[in-house]
């Protein structure tokens, strides 16, 4: 008798108080717990991290997990004004002046890469970068709005790969607070008891998908539950609307006029 494969869920992209965010690994832990989930891809910012540090974050991240949950550790790398994410870091990876080879040198410490929202500044993606790649982030909630993916980085993934590249597409929360939680989630098919080394296995080989309300995301880029002709149309305009308030929130917050937080978060909830 064939035993029927388990799915687990967990959440990606997001920070903790090892960089901006505003909660601590085991509060980050607890939350999503509470919601359910069994897994958790932390990616800081790396420009606040040094070995000490990146050392104190991984030993915490696996204090922290067990039978039941699991944080996997990862760090976002600023290469070139771009934002990558090195998923299942092992250690550090100090700056040197050679940009393409400090890039590797990270890809080479993690176990999964993945383009952050390139849609954020419709970015092209250099040679080196592209070498590394392992998957572009399609859907960044912070940056894409909450209705629909970005146009333009599923664009920039298709082309990869026609050009025979295997590159996956990747979802994000880039959450930095617990009020920007939304219910975006990985799926992966696995056994959360063989731990974070054969999750990130099979997301490496693309044996997952992201499902938000009822929309799907597979891991090849194929999307159910919206067409493309509607994410063609009004993606755009959405990124439009969330830099918009981005801007006007920065500049309330200079006038000493902040927007409150109620009124940040329906707006948010509908864009």
């Amino acid at each position: 008798m064939v035993e029927p494969i388990s799915e687990i869920k967990g959440i990606c992209h997001m920070h903790s108080v090892y960089s901006d965010g505003d909660n601590s690994l085991r509060e980050l832990r607890d939350f999503y717990k509470e919601r359910g989930l069994k897994f958790a891809i932390i990616t800081d910012h790396a420009d606040t991290f040094d070995h000490v540090k990146t050392e104190a974050y991984i030993k915490e991240c696996a204090e922290l997990s067990g039978d039941d949950f699991l944080i996997i550790p990862g760090l976002e790398v600023l290469y070139e004004g771009q934002h990558v994410l090195m998923i299942g870091i092992k250690g550090f990876v100090p700056l040197i002046k050679n940009k393409d080879e400090y890039l590797r040198n990270w890809a080479s410490n993690a176990s999964f890469v993945v383009l952050a929202h390139p849609g954020k500044s419709k970015i092209t993606i250099s040679k080196a970068l592209e070498e590394v790649l392992h998957a572009i982030e399609i859907w960044n909630l912070s940056y894409d709005s909450s209705v629909l993916p970005n146009r333009y980085s599923i664009g920039l993934l298709r082309s990869l790969r026609k050009k025979g590249r295997k590159i996956f597409a990747f979802c994000g929360l880039d959450l930095h607070r617990f009020s920007h939680f939304r219910k975006m989630f990985i799926v992966v098919r696995g056994d959360i008891e063989k731990g974070k080394a054969d999750i990130l296995a099979k997301i490496s080989k693309g044996e997952y998908f992201f499902e938000f309300g009822r929309i799907r995301l597979n891991a090849d880029g194929s999307i159910i539950g919206v067409s493309d002709l509607k994410i063609s149309l009004l993606s755009g305009v959405l990124v439009y609307f969330v830099l918009l308030m981005r801007g006007i929130s920065r500049v309330s917050r200079k006038l000493k006029l902040p927007i409150p937080a109620a009124i940040k978060e329906e707006i948010r909830k509908k864009i």
